[in-house]
């Protein structure tokens, strides 16, 4: 049996005695995409966050070149379906899917919105 040093706290100090101790066990072993804090999603936050996809998708979602889709005026659940992509995995990209996985769903739904809002 191999002994962890959370098998051994359990074993010393019972969770009864130092409550504490269990908010940081469970907190060590969250999801770090879901222990993190909210995303600020107010209107000068979600415009400092689409900006970072206008090195390669253009200012506001505006297309610059033929290469790289415009975000602009598109459908908002066609962004989140191919982000939700990248994401996973499933749809293949040298630089996308790394970005993607970066964002959660709730910064993904509202990057959709806000691109499908602007004109193209």
């Amino acid at each position: 049996m191999r002994i962890t040093t959370r098998v051994l706290l359990a074993a010393v100090f019972p969770v009864a005695m130092f409550p504490a101790l269990a908010l940081v066990s469970a907190a060590s072993h969250a999801d770090p995409a879901t222990s993190f804090a909210a995303p600020n999603l107010s209107p000068t936050a979600l415009r400092s966050l689409a900006a970072t996809c206008a090195p390669c998708h253009g200012t506001g979602g505006k297309r610059e070149n033929e290469v790289i889709p415009g975000l602009a005026g598109g459908n908002k659940d066609f962004f989140i379906g191919r982000m939700q992509a990248f994401k996973d995995g499933q749809r293949q990209s040298t630089v996308m899917q790394q970005l993607a996985r970066g964002y959660d769903a709730t910064e993904i739904a509202a990057l959709g919105e806000y691109f499908a809002a602007q004109k193209k």
